[in-house]
């Protein structure tokens, strides 16, 4: 069952009734307003940390995604000489992650308890200023066509969602997907409270004393810390809110999707005139051939589809000759072990060498066939894996896999970010006996939070994801 932003916010809503109701029996607040508020938005802030605590790495993810935003943005900009300064922050992503969810969940306890009050304000207000410029950002960046750039507002067009590369703000991560549009108005709404808090927080009521609210404040910040590294140094998140679930059939599921896609219709279009660009009319296809000659398509209008695609309706995977390899993978029958990394981490150090070779050559008076030696140089590839990570694989799953082959499982190892011939070099250094195939560094983020990552499989259907810390014997998982 899915749940929209209207229904959250409901939900929340009434939770937040409840809340202060409690709190009006308990120790009677003197602005009953404001502790309502208080409890609505206290609420609303541990919830979404919450979902976020969960899968900690999606968040980060999203922050990458952002950051290649702002890199592109500002190198075209006036404002280049910051554009460096954006591949860095990536490289802190999953840091930022954690401390940004553990920092909102704290935050919500704070303002839902009205302890360090003028603190929480401050914090509160500044925290969605920064998330109201980032969903406008993300939304704005619809009006940002082909060939502009986003600081030079007179290249702005028409606004169209394909312009946007972050598709969703990731304010409850996996959970729930909005648009940016809708992400941004509400951030834009969440204002009112900052302020109110910001300018009113004296007014705010507080169900703690001083020493409670410290302890309260300490334990919270190390238990959410906790919790967030439990769901991605040590295991993968125990909830999985992504469509990659335990128990999906893959195959299955992805045909679905583009039979729903299939099925969508073009009713009519969008048009723009040719003589003056900016007059624009929604045209039926039935009276399309009447303006074809002095307007021209801008979009077309489709109907709505029965439900929107996820990401496996874009699982794809390449073979080492760069064939697409999606359905042969898809219609594996019986049992076999997908191993996912999304990054290999290692470095890639490339070398020319001379080969010497032999060839047959007629001699053009004799007409003798005689040998001759010649040199060529060829490009060689060599992936260093760093230590660690090879231990994953040598420690780990080259016994685990071994095991499973004479069980009559296949092995298919899938990576991204490097050639075919590399993550080939890279598995054969670890003696693990798979098949290889490269594919789209998000695809296999969003497959499993771990590197590697083991999936245990029944023809096209998940039947077991375990983080690579976690992984049992064999044994365990043929029983």
């Amino acid at each position: 069952m899915s749940i929209t932003l209207s229904g959250l916010l409901i939900g929340v809503g009434i939770a937040a009734v409840l809340f202060t109701l409690v709190t009006y029996f308990i120790k009677k607040p003197k602005h009953l307003w404001m502790a309502f508020t208080q409890a609505y938005v206290g609420i609303l802030f541990l919830f979404s940390g919450a979902v976020k605590a969960v899968d900690p790495l999606g968040t980060a993810y999203k922050m990458e995604q952002y950051f290649a935003e702002f890199e592109s943005a500002f190198e075209a900009s006036w404002m280049s000489f910051l554009a460096p300064l954006f591949p860095t922050l990536q490289s802190y992503s999953v840091s930022f992650s954690v401390v940004m969810i553990v920092f909102e969940i704290v935050l919500g306890l704070m303002i839902l308890f009205g302890i360090y009050k003028k603190f929480a304000s401050w914090a509160f207000f500044l925290l969605i200023v920064l998330f109201t410029f980032l969903t406008g950002f993300t939304y704005l960046t619809g009006y940002v066509g082909e060939g502009a750039t986003f600081f030079n507002f007179a290249s702005w067009g028409d606004y169209k969602a394909s312009n946007m590369k972050v598709t969703d703000c990731g304010c409850f991560g996996d959970f729930l997907k909005l648009k940016p549009k809708t992400s941004f108005l509400k951030d834009v709404f969440l204002l009112i409270p900052g302020l109110m808090f910001l300018f009113f927080n004296k007014r705010m009521h507080t169900l703690m004393n001083n020493k409670t609210a410290f302890w309260t404040t300490i334990i919270s910040t190390v238990l959410v810390t906790l919790y967030c590294f439990s769901n991605y140094i040590w295991d993968i998140p125990h909830t999985d809110f992504r469509p990659f679930k335990e128990g999906v059939d893959i195959q299955a599921t992805k045909l679905k999707e583009q039979e729903i896609q299939a099925a969508v219709q073009v009713t009519g279009f969008l048009m723009q005139n040719k003589a003056d660009n900016n007059r624009k009319m929604e045209v039926s296809m039935a009276d399309y051939s009447k303006y074809a000659d002095e307007w021209e398509v801008v979009e077309q209008i489709r109907t709505k589809p029965a439900s929107e695609p996820t990401k496996i309706s874009e699982f794809e995977l390449f073979d080492m000759d760069g064939n697409d390899a999606t359905y042969e993978l898809l219609e594996n029958k019986g049992k076999s072990i997908w191993i996912v990394a999304q990054k290999l981490k290692g470095k890639t150090e490339r070398s020319t060498q001379t080969v010497i070779d032999t060839i047959e050559v007629k001699d053009e008076e004799s007409e003798a066939i005689m040998q001759k030696i010649v040199s060529s140089e060829k490009q060689v590839v060599d992936f260093q894996a760093d230590d660690s990570y090879m231990d994953a694989y040598t420690l780990s799953l080259l016994d685990f896999t071994k095991k499973a082959k004479d069980s009559g499982y296949k092995v298919f190892f899938m990576t991204a970010g490097v050639s075919a011939e590399e993550a080939s070099d890279f598995i054969a250094d670890t003696g693990i006996d798979a098949k290889v195939y490269v594919g789209d560094d998000i695809l296999l983020k969003t497959i499993i939070r771990s590197n590697p990552g083991i999936l245990i499989m029944d023809n096209a259907t998940i039947k077991d994801k375990y983080h690579i810390r976690k992984l049992p014997s064999f044994d365990e998982i043929s029983k």
